[in-house]
C-alpha cells in the first residue's frame, strides 16, 4: 500500500508542479526567489528550501533569509506557509528581502470538513519526503487579515486554476501581493 501510495504521490506531483510553474511563470518577474522551491524549480530563480533537495541552491529557514534588504523583486512561497508555525515572522522576513511582490500560493479551508480533508492531503502528499506537517491552514479571510495587518496590496487573485480534484482556487489560492 505504502509504495501505492508513494508511485501516486509522485505521479500527481509531476503534473501538478508543472501546471503550478507554468501558472506562476507569468507573474515572476525580474530577480526573483523561491523559497520552498522543492521539486517546482521555476527558472532564473535563486531557489531556497529548508531541506537539502537537489533544486535548492541555498539550504535555510524563511524566518533568517541569508540575503540584503530588497534583494528581490519577486518572492514567491509555494505550499510553505501552511508548514510553519508563526507564518507573521516568515511574512516579515519575506517583505525584508523584497522589493515589489509577493506571491503566495498556499491552501484555504472553508469548513471543519474541508480542513479535514486538506489535513488528510498534506500528510498524505508530506509523509513519503518527511516533510513536517503542522497544518496551520487559514481561511481565505484569515489570509486577508494577515495581509492587512502585514502591509500587502492584494493586487491579483487568479480564479481560473484548476488542478483537480480538491485542487482548485477555492483551497489553493495564488495571491500576488505588491509590497507597500
Amino acid at each position: 500500500m505504502k509504495n501505492f501510495i508513494k508511485i501516486f504521490v509522485v505521479l500527481f506531483h509531476k503534473v501538478y508542479k508543472q501546471k503550478l510553474k507554468k501558472y506562476l511563470q507569468l507573474y515572476c518577474k525580474g530577480k526573483i526567489l523561491d523559497i520552498g522551491c522543492g521539486d517546482l524549480c521555476l527558472t532564473n530563480t535563486t531557489k531556497l528550501d529548508i531541506r537539502s533537495v537537489e533544486s535548492a541552491d541555498i539550504v535555510g529557514d524563511a524566518e533568517f533569509l541569508p540575503f540584503k534588504n530588497k534583494t528581490f523583486d519577486t518572492t514567491v512561497v509555494s505550499d510553505v506557509l501552511h508548514h510553519c508555525k508563526n507564518i507573521d515572522n516568515k511574512i516579515d522576513e519575506i517583505k525584508r528581502v523584497t522589493k515589489k511582490r509577493i506571491i503566495i500560493k498556499d491552501h484555504c479551508f472553508y469548513s471543519k470538513l474541508s480542513f479535514f480533508i486538506i489535513c488528510f492531503c498534506d500528510w498524505i502528499t508530506n509523509f513519503i519526503y518527511h516533510i513536517k506537517c503542522n497544518y496551520n491552514f487559514l481561511s481565505r479571510q484569515q489570509w486577508y487579515k494577515l495581509f492587512k495587518e502585514n502591509n500587502l496590496n492584494l493586487i491579483e487573485e487568479p480564479k481560473k486554476l484548476n488542478f483537480g480534484f480538491f485542487l482548485n482556487e477555492r483551497y489553493n489560492p495564488i495571491f500576488i501581493l505588491k509590497i507597500e
